[in-house]
């Protein structure tokens, strides 16, 4: 009998193992994605700019070209 309580005693320690080795690959899982996406956002809000600052360019070389 205590033989079989060992064993049950032993099954649930690798139970809870496996899963707190699970929560913690969810969880660094989500923080990847999350500085992910953040470093996606910061590259599209650069490409706005150098979109706006090469308008700009053209605007002023057009402005050069005609005086």
């Amino acid at each position: 009998m205590s033989s079989l309580l060992l064993l049950a005693n032993q099954l649930k320690e690798v139970a809870v193992g496996y899963t707190v080795g699970l929560v913690t690959l969810i969880i660094i899982g989500v923080s990847l994605l999350n500085i992910l996406y953040r470093i996606l956002k910061w590259i599209i809000k650069i490409d706005e700019r150098m979109t706006v600052l090469r308008e700009v360019v053209q605007k002023k070389e057009k402005e050069d070209c005609n005086k």
